[in-house]
């Protein structure tokens, strides 16, 4: 009977793939669909905290509202160095949303790994975890192209690499 199950889901998940493909559809839009069918559905369960699909679509608007009014756009590269927690889905989400390219770099690597990883992707901005602006800021060789700012944990207090705006629209 699992066999069964475990085969149906994985058809399922074959047919909607397709279709979404044919239909051109990024993940964003995916998304967007799901959240307009179960907006107060749990789509995130992390530790003690539950995100609401409406609540991630939220924050990723935010996100992707505040990188383009920075002038982000299809194609530009911005590195996510974030240890797991529903903001790297949502941050990842929101760059996707305008077409920006996240490059996820590993939160483990320091020096000159650390500093190749983002060089060679050419990134535009930098995005890390508050619990990792030391070991950031001190392990790369600044240069004038990078922004930095440290994103705290939370929905309405997060901090981006921009400008070091606050989502809600208050500055520091």
């Amino acid at each position: 009977i699992f066999l069964f199950r475990g085969s149906f889901r994985y058809a399922n998940l074959i047919f909607h793939t397709v279709r979404h493909s044919r239909k051109n559809r990024t993940i964003a839009d995916i998304f967007q669909l799901t959240t307009a069918k179960h907006p107060q559905k749990v789509a995130i369960k992390f530790e003690e905290q539950t995100w609401t699909f409406q609540e991630v679509e939220n924050y990723s608007n935010k996100v992707a509202n505040h990188f383009k009014s920075q002038g982000y756009k299809k194609g530009d590269v911005v590195a996510l160095i974030l240890e797991n927690s529903p903001e790297f889905i949502c941050l990842w989400l929101g760059l996707s949303k305008l077409g920006v390219v996240t490059a996820l770099i590993n939160t483990n690597l320091r020096l000159d790994s650390l500093w190749y990883c983002i060089s060679v992707a050419n990134t535009k901005a930098i995005i890390f975890g508050s619990n990792l602006s030391g070991k950031i800021v001190m392990n790369l060789k600044l240069k004038d192209s990078f922004v930095f700012a440290p994103v705290v944990q939370g929905v309405n207090n997060a901090i981006l690499a921009v400008d070091e705006y606050y989502l809600n629209g208050d500055q520091k």
